[in-house]
This record gives structure tokens, sequence and C-alpha cells, in this order.
């Protein structure tokens, strides 16, 4: 279920005129409205491995990325 209070809405309004180079033009409004939504983060582990050795330090290698989108 999405919470309303955590939808985000963006909208912009342009004016666009179209000249036909003969003395014809036709202006209008667009509007875009771009909805968001709350959806999940993402978590992606890539090629990830360590070890631990008794009284030494840990190593590590790979690459962890996390995305959220709103």
């Amino acid at each position: 279920m999405i919470s309303s209070s955590r939808v985000r809405r963006s909208r912009a309004v342009f004016t666009v005129t179209v000249d036909d180079q003969r003395a014809a033009l036709a202006t209008q409004d667009v509007t875009v409205t771009i909805t968001g939504t709350n959806d999940a983060p993402t978590l992606t582990a890539t090629d990830v491995a360590g070890a631990i050795t008794e009284g030494r330090w840990l190593s590590d290698t790979g690459s962890i990325a996390f995305a959220d989108l709103i």
C-alpha cells in the first residue's frame, strides 16, 4: 500500500508555439505531471567475499550498491 503522505508529484507547464513561417502561429500549453511511488530501496551485492584470520585483520572484496529513486 502506498501512503498518500509519501507520494510525490511534480508538475510543469510549458507553453509551446509553432510557427509555419507563413504568418500562422499556434500556441498551446503542455502539462507534464510526474508521480512518484513509495517503493522499497534495492540492495545489490556483487562478488562479495571475506576472510577472518584469528589475531589478524578482517579483509573483504566486492561491492555493495544501494538505490532508492524517490
